[in-house]
């Protein structure tokens, strides 16, 4: 675990990511294969992340590490991030950037969809097994 500084931005970082893109504690969590406890902890500040985590966080929302712990994180800095000039770098046509927002979009909806069917497997195997005990 690296130590990080009192002064640093990383917990309100981490928490304005997340709402900003609409994610739960519990869908963050997931995509970062890390608990949801864990998260909780680190938003605020009762934890702090190791450097891999730190890592795929910031791969995550496509931001520095050094911004993600150093610097405040505000809606200014973020609509920056997904200006069309950030775009234009990648050389993204204007099909492929419609076709990421729209991905960005719908992110929440296939997270749920896919947390519906893990929770219909669970409910067809308990209801096996109250078939076996009957």
């Amino acid at each position: 675990m690296i130590k990080i500084d009192n002064l640093s931005f990383f917990p309100n970082n981490l928490k304005t990511l997340r709402k900003l893109n609409l994610l739960s504690q519990s869908e963050l969590s997931k995509l970062l294969g890390i608990s949801r406890s864990s998260l909780s902890f680190y938003e605020s500040g009762e934890s702090e992340p190791t450097l891999n985590v730190l890592i795929k966080i910031s791969k995550f929302f496509n931001v520095s590490l050094d911004y993600l712990i150093f610097k405040k994180i505000d809606s200014k800095f973020l609509a920056n991030l997904i200006s069309y000039d950030s775009l234009k770098k990648q050389n993204l046509d204007t099909l492929e950037k419609l076709d990421l927002l729209d991905i960005l979009k719908n992110k929440k909806y296939y997270i749920s969809k896919e947390q519906e069917i893990h929770k219909t497997i669970d409910l067809n195997s308990i209801i096996n097994s109250i078939k076996k005990i009957w």
